[in-house]
């Protein structure tokens, strides 16, 4: 996944990366080459502040807990 934070929102994304089937298959002998896409799944934890995460300032707290714990589990 992809974290982008901006204008104090957390938007993220998964990332679909693309690795020859060799890569992976260091110890096991292949006749044939692998031509479909491989997709690698990863999981990202990070800490934030909680400044960071909001803005603290604005009377949406709740709101704003709400939608940064929903980015968070989008992931």
């Amino acid at each position: 996944s992809h974290a982008t934070v901006h204008d104090g929102r957390i938007t993220t994304e998964p990332v679909q990366r693309r690795a020859p089937a060799e890569t992976f298959l260091a110890d096991v002998e292949c006749d044939e080459p692998y031509d479909e896409p491989l997709a690698i799944t990863t999981t990202t934890v990070f800490n934030v502040d909680h400044e960071n995460a909001y803005d603290s300032d604005v009377d949406e707290d709740p709101h704003a807990a709400v939608a940064f714990m929903a980015n968070l589990t989008s992931a």
